[in-house]
């Protein structure tokens, strides 16, 4: 929870929204975005380790801007020994947590934290053993911003609304379990009957994606405009190799 998420960095630190890390539904959609990215990477014809190295350095440039060139170990490899100590100690805890009965939802949440870690552990572990010293080639867009695909950002922006929507229901729903909870052996005047829960949650997601459209329609106007006056236009792009030397090409769009 405490370690930078992709789905922050539209973000900024003073943001009210920058703590979503915290949420288990964005803990679960940072390891998807990594997921996608990495297929994205493969389905270009690029191997396993090759597209590994290039999530763990588009994560890197994401957090710490697109100039990065060389980047620190982690904390794993700098302190070997307290980190193993640390990690078996949580992993004690995580067993007796999975193994407790009578709490689904806290096991849950716990799986979808555990997940999210062992996604991009596994990204870090099968880049190639030098990925930190090795950064692959940039591509810098020109000041007209036209890009040659759909941004990858759009990927991250949907799934961080997506599952901050999918948080909004769930605590709209605990908010309706405490507000309407009826002790036992009084009359369910106020609690919300069991017939009811399936309409309620449908209503309640309709209520959320109304609202989603709402907000971010002019946004998602804009994109689709940006896409259709690209289309049929030439740019160019500044490709920046691994000596540092810039090169100018001319590319067509699609």
């Amino acid at each position: 929870m405490t370690q930078p998420s992709g789905l922050n960095k539209p973000f900024s630190q003073s943001s009210v929204l920058f703590p979503s890390r915290s949420s288990p539904f964005v803990c679960l959609a940072d390891p998807l975005e990594v997921l996608a990215l990495l297929l994205i990477h493969i389905s270009h014809g690029k191997t396993l380790r090759h597209a590994a190295l290039e999530v763990n350095w588009q994560r890197a440039r994401s957090r710490l801007g697109q100039d990065v060139t060389e980047l620190e170990d982690s904390p794993a490899e700098k302190h070997p020994i307290p980190f193993g100590i640390l990690f078996i100690a949580t992993l004690l805890q995580a067993i007796k947590l999975f193994g407790m009965q009578g709490l689904p939802w806290t096991t849950v949440w716990a799986g979808l934290y555990l997940f999210s870690y062992v996604v991009l552990a596994m990204i870090g572990f099968l880049a190639p053993k030098d990925w930190r010293d090795s950064p692959p080639e940039m591509v810098i867009e020109t000041p007209t911003g036209r890009p040659t695909w759909w941004k990858l950002e759009n990927l991250s922006k949907a799934l961080l609304y997506g599952s901050l929507g999918v948080h909004f229901i769930c605590c709209c729903w605990v908010l309706d379990r405490v507000i309407g909870f009826v002790p036992d052996g009084e009359p369910a005047s106020r609690g919300m009957s069991a017939a009811a829960f399936g309409p309620y949650v449908v209503y309640m997601i309709l209520i959320t994606l109304t609202m989603a459209a709402v907000v971010f329609a002019p946004w998602m106007l804009y994109q689709v405009f940006l896409w259709l006056t690209a289309r049929g236009h030439r740019w160019n792009t500044l490709v920046i190799g691994k000596t540092g030397s810039w090169t100018e090409e001319t590319k067509l769009s699609p």
